[in-house]
């Protein structure tokens, strides 16, 4: 009996997989498409025949209840039912099925608000992290950001920079703090590494990642939003001593408990700068009379001599200053501006 069986039994359930391939191509009807994509021996076989069908019912059969997730993952190519394929994108017990399922959901509806709604639906770490990768815009890309959870996979679009906007997206949601403190050390990105800095939990590390980014970082508002960030004093200390951007020393000055050394810091700042912005800063912030007179002797800008010997109300340092031609000279500008503007003339 079974040698009759096998005799008279379709080409298609044949184990000699080119024979069944074969069989497979010559049908036509839908019927015996059906069983053959049902109840071929090889998984090939099946796939074959199930891209030949027509009948969503009969697909949505298949998807349910083969036992291969590769059949499953090519006839979900062929489903158009949107209540079918959330099911699968949701329910599937193999994740590049629900992937596949969900891939298609998102792609064959044409109203981009309809993708995002239906992506906001979705909960699978996996379908998600798909759709964040692969996401034809940056609407459907943040809307599967959104909805993630899982910390690596947040991490890594954190790192990612196909889309500007995704990362601080990513980064929103991170909370692990050892994946935070790799970031905020490694980021390529200065603002990146300052709102990781921000999360983290361990505020004396924080205090020296924003140290390093202020001393290291290309990025000129990161290295600002950092400086603000400061608060212990050594590092502000050591920022507003040897940072390379002025603005930055004068902002971290500011922050200082130790008046002395801020004083200085502003003196050295209105002395050295070549921009008139940093050194009226410096100049309005400078009190100490052995400071301005410093500046007003050795500025390498006339204006920071100028505006620092403005300042001067010491009588001996002003008579110092106009010992020399420079001093007098600078005295002079600065009795010309005070009369122009008609405010009290002060030196003799």
């Amino acid at each position: 009996m079974r040698f009759f069986a096998e005799l008279f039994k379709p080409a298609w359930k044949s184990t000699n997989e080119a024979k069944a391939l074969k069989a497979v191509k010559k049908l036509t009807d839908q019927t015996k498409l059906a069983r053959a994509a049902k109840e071929a021996q090889i998984y090939t076989v099946r796939i074959e025949a199930a891209k030949k069908l027509n009948s969503q019912t009969v697909l949505a059969d298949i998807t349910k209840n083969d036992e291969s997730c590769k059949v499953r993952e090519a006839v979900v190519e062929r489903l158009t039912d949107q209540n079918t394929l959330e099911d699968i994108a949701k329910n599937d017990g193999a994740e590049n099925v629900r992937v596949a399922a969900a891939r298609k959901l998102i792609d064959q509806i044409e109203d981009w608000h309809a993708r995002v709604e239906a992506i906001k639906r979705l909960t699978d770490q996996n379908v998600l992290v798909a759709i964040a990768k692969n996401g034809k815009t940056l609407n459907e890309c943040t809307a599967a950001v959104e909805r993630l959870t899982d910390q690596n996979a947040l991490a890594y679009f954190v790192k990612e920079d196909r889309w500007t906007d995704l990362p601080s997206t990513a980064l929103e949601r991170l909370t692990d703090q050892n994946l935070l403190l790799d970031i905020a050390k490694n980021h390529k990105h200065g603002m990146i590494r300052v709102h990781a800095t921000e999360k983290l939990t361990d505020q004396k590390l924080a205090q020296n990642i924003y140290a390093d980014i202020v001393k290291h970082e290309r990025n000129k508002y990161a290295r600002e939003e950092a400086a603000i960030k400061l608060n212990d004093q050594n590092l502000l200390a050591y920022v507003a001593e040897n940072d390379k951007d002025e603005f930055n020393r004068i902002e971290t000055a500011e922050k200082l408990t130790d008046q002395n050394l801020a004083q200085k810091v502003y003196a050295d700042v209105a002395k050295r700068s070549t921009y008139k912005t940093a050194i009226e800063r410096a100049v309005a912030k400078l009190t100490d009379q052995r400071g301005l007179a410093d500046v007003a002797r050795y500025g390498i800008h006339k204006e920071a001599r100028v505006y620092a010997a403005d300042k001067l109300t010491d009588p001996d340092m002003l008579a110092e200053l106009q010992k020399s031609d420079e001093g007098r000279e600078v005295i002079r500008e600065v009795e010309r501006r005070r009369v122009s503007a008609g405010t009290v003339r002060v030196f003799n």
